[in-house]
C-alpha cells in the first residue's frame, strides 16, 4: 500500500472514530439529557427523589468515584427515609469534609427521625455557622429549638432568617413565636405584626394563619392595646363573634371588648364560646397587663394578707432588703479550695462580695437572693462582665444552728477556673431563669435602675404568679360580667392543680426521674413524684396538692396535721369496702412510714417524699 493511500485509510478511520464517539454521546444525550447528573439534580429540585437516584445510581454503574453522583443519591436516600442507605454514602463514600449546607441538613433530619434532637440540633447549629448563607439550616434550627422550648435559640436563628430574600415574612413570623414563647410580648407584636404584613395569607407551619394572628393579638392585649387586637383577628365593630368556630378567637375577643369597657356577654353567642375555651385550658393565663399584688389586696384582703406571710411570697429579695438579710462578719474560708476566702459587706446600698484566692481578686454586687433566711439563702450578683452568678456560698439555718456552705447545685471545682466566684447562671434574652418560680413576672423586674413596673413591686411570688395577670379580671368584675376572667385552678381539676404546683416544684429533668423515680434525689421535685403514687392513680382525679396544702399559707410541720387526710380515704366502713386499710398501723403513723423525711445534705435540711409507698426499710410508725 502505498504512502498517500495509507495516509488516507488512517484519516478514515480517525473520521469514523470520531463519529463513532459522538453516536454514542448522543445515544446518552437521548437517553439521559447532556449531563446525567445535572438531570438528577433538576429531579432533586423538583422533589422527584426516586427520579434522582434512579439517575444517580446508573451514572455510578458508568463511574463509581463520580461525587457529584454520589453526593445525589446520598441526598435522595436521605428524602426518601432510605437514612441507613444515605448514612453509608456520606460516611464511606463521600465524606464529612465533603458535605455541603444541603447534606448537613439531610443529616440533622435523619438524626431526628433516629430520636436525638439534641444532637440533630447542634449539627444544624454548626452547619449554620459553617454555611451562613444557607436559609434552610437556618429554618431547622428554629423549628427544632422551639420544639425543644429554648425559644432563645430559635430567637436568634430567626433573626437571621429574616434578612435573607425570600424568608423575610417567614423568619418574622418565627421571631414574633420565639419571643412570644420568652413572654416578650413588645418583641412578639413588632415581628408578628411585620411578618403577616409581608404575607397576609402566611398559611406555613408551624402554624395557621388564623393561629398565628391569634398570638399576635394575645400580645396586643398583653400590652395594653385591644383595639390593634381586635383588627388583628378581624373583629373590629363586629357585633357576632369573629369566628364561630374557634373559642380562642371568642375568648380573645371578649377580653379586648373588656379592656374597652365593654360587656362581652351581650355579644351573641360569645359567652359559650368562651366558655367552652376556658374549660378546655383551665391554666392558660389571661391576655392582658398584670397590675401587681396590690391591686388585689383591695378586694381580697383577708387572703392576700394570709398570703403575704407565707414562705411563697418571702423567697425572693432585692434592693434595701438585702441589707437585711444574714452576712458573715469576716472573710469565708472556701470549703474546698483552701487559698480562697469570701467575704459579703455592705457597700453603701448595696452588697459587695469579694473573693480572693491567692493573688487574685474577685468582686461581685448582688443584685438579689433567692430563698428564705431561717432556712436557705443564695445571693446572686453580676461580675465584671456582667454575667450574672450565683455565689459560692449559700447561707444555711438548720437543727444546730447556722452557717455557710457551697451553693446546692454549685460546681466550679476546676481549680483553673474563675468559677471560683460562683456558678454563671443562665440567662433567657438577658431574663435569670431562676426568677421565673421565685417572683410574678421575671421580665417585668430592671436591676439597672429602669423604672419598675406594678407587678415589679410584689416582693416575691405575686397573686398573679398562679392566677395569671390580673387587669381582666377588674374589668368583669367592674361590669358584672358572669365570666370573672382569672386563672383558678383550685376550681377545675385535680390535673389542673398538680401541673401548675409542677412548674415550680420540680427540680430535675422529668423524664430521668420516671426512670428512676425512688431515687431520693427526687425528693425535692414533689410536683411529679406525688403523681407516681398508687393513692394518685387510684383517687381518679380527688387528690391533689390542695389536698394537703393551702398555698395561701406556710403548710403545717407536724406529722399529726396530715394523718386526717390519709385516714379520710384509709379507714373501713361499711360502705366502702373497697378501701385499702393499713395493716401495721391502721389509726396512726401514716406520714412516718409512707411519707418519710429524706435527708437532702445540700441544703443541710430535709424535706418529705411525696412518692407514697410502702417502705420496706422504712422507720416504725410512732
Amino acid at each position: 500500500m502505498s504512502i498517500i493511500r495509507r495516509r488516507r485509510w488512517v484519516i478514515w478511520c480517525s473520521i469514523l472514530a470520531v463519529f463513532a464517539l459522538i453516536g454514542a454521546a448522543c445515544l446518552v444525550w437521548f437517553r439521559h439529557g447532556s449531563d446525567p447528573v445535572a438531570n438528577a439534580r433538576s429531579a432533586y429540585k423538583a422533589g422527584d427523589w426516586a427520579r434522582a437516584a434512579q439517575l444517580a445510581r446508573e451514572r455510578l454503574m458508568v463511574n463509581r468515584d463520580d461525587l457529584d453522583a454520589i453526593r445525589q443519591l446520598a441526598r435522595a436516600n436521605a428524602r426518601l427515609g432510605r437514612d441507613d442507605a444515605a448514612v453509608a454514602l456520606y460516611q464511606n463514600r463521600l465524606g464529612t469534609d465533603r458535605m455541603e449546607a444541603e447534606d448537613r441538613l439531610l443529616l440533622g433530619l435523619m438524626i431526628e427521625r433516629q430520636g436525638d434532637r439534641s444532637l440533630a440540633l447542634s449539627v444544624w447549629q454548626k452547619a449554620a455557622v459553617e454555611h451562613p448563607d444557607s436559609p434552610e439550616l437556618l429554618e431547622a434550627v428554629t423549628r427544632l429549638s422551639s420544639q425543644m422550648q429554648r425559644p432563645e435559640v430559635s430567637a436568634e436563628a430567626a433573626g437571621r432568617l429574616r434578612g435573607f430574600p425570600g424568608w423575610e415574612s417567614r423568619g418574622q413570623i418565627l421571631l414574633g413565636l420565639a419571643r412570644s414563647a420568652m413572654d416578650d410580648d413588645a418583641g412578639a407584636a413588632e415581628a408578628l405584626g411585620r411578618g403577616l404584613s409581608l404575607d397576609k395569607a402566611a398559611e406555613n407551619p408551624p402554624m395557621s394563619n388564623h393561629r398565628l394572628r391569634n398570638v399576635f393579638a394575645k400580645s396586643l392585649l398583653r400590652l395594653g392595646r385591644p383595639a390593634e387586637a381586635l383588627d388583628a383577628i378581624g373583629a373590629r365593630d363586629k357585633s357576632a363573634n369573629p369566628d364561630a368556630s374557634d373559642p380562642e378567637s371568642a375568648w380573645i375577643a371578649s377580653r379586648a371588648d373588656l379592656a374597652l369597657g365593654k360587656n362581652p356577654d351581650l355579644v351573641a353567642g360569645r359567652p359559650k364560646l368562651v366558655a367552652a375555651y376556658r374549660k378546655a385550658h383551665p391554666l392558660m393565663p389571661e391576655p392582658g397587663p398584670y397590675l401587681g399584688s396590690a391591686r388585689c389586696t383591695e378586694c381580697h384582703g383577708e387572703i392576700s394578707g394570709s398570703y403575704g406571710k407565707s414562705r411563697h411570697a418571702r423567697t425572693f429579695h432585692r434592693g434595701d432588703e438585702l441589707l437585711d438579710l444574714p452576712r458573715p462578719q469576716a472573710a469565708v474560708a472556701d470549703p474546698d479550695r483552701a487559698n480562697a476566702t469570701h467575704l459579703i459587706e455592705r457597700d453603701e446600698q448595696r452588697l459587695r462580695v469579694t473573693t480572693r484566692e491567692d493573688d487574685k481578686v474577685y468582686r461581685l454586687l448582688v443584685d438579689f437572693a433567692f430563698g428564705t433566711p431561717e432556712r436557705y439563702l443564695t445571693m446572686v450578683g453580676r461580675d465584671d462582665r456582667g454575667a450574672y452568678r450565683a455565689l459560692r456560698l449559700s447561707h444555711y439555718r438548720d437543727a444546730q444552728g447556722s452557717g455557710w456552705s457551697r451553693t446546692s447545685g454549685d460546681t466550679g471545682d476546676d481549680p483553673h477556673s474563675a468559677d471560683i466566684r460562683g456558678q454563671e447562671i443562665h440567662t433567657r434574652d438577658g431574663v435569670v431563669r431562676c426568677l421565673g418560680c421565685h417572683v410574678t413576672n421575671p421580665r417585668d423586674f430592671r436591676f439597672d435602675g429602669a423604672e419598675q413596673t406594678a407587678v415589679a413591686t410584689d416582693r416575691a411570688i405575686g397573686c398573679e404568679r398562679c392566677h395569671g395577670p390580673g387587669s381582666s379580671h377588674v374589668a368583669a368584675v367592674k361590669i358584672g360580667s358572669v365570666d370573672s376572667a382569672i386563672v383558678n385552678a383550685g376550681r377545675t381539676s385535680a390535673r389542673a392543680v398538680n401541673e401548675q404546683c409542677r412548674e415550680c416544684h420540680v427540680v430535675g429533668d422529668t423524664s430521668q426521674i420516671a426512670l428512676t423515680p425512688t431515687d431520693p434525689l427526687w425528693v425535692r421535685s414533689a410536683g411529679l413524684t406525688l403523681t407516681f403514687s398508687r393513692c394518685f392513680i387510684q383517687s381518679t382525679g380527688r387528690l391533689d396538692c390542695l389536698t394537703c396544702h393551702d398555698p395561701h399559707q406556710d403548710s403545717p410541720t407536724t406529722a399529726e396535721a396530715y394523718e386526717p387526710k390519709c385516714l379520710s380515704c384509709h379507714t373501713a366502713s361499711a360502705d366502702a369496702k373497697d378501701r385499702v386499710v393499713c395493716k401495721v398501723s391502721p389509726a396512726k403513723g401514716c406520714i412516718g412510714c409512707h411519707m418519710p423525711k429524706v435527708p437532702v445534705a445540700a441544703i443541710h435540711g430535709e424535706l418529705t417524699d411525696h412518692f407514697i409507698r410502702t417502705h420496706r426499710d422504712g422507720p416504725a410508725p410512732q
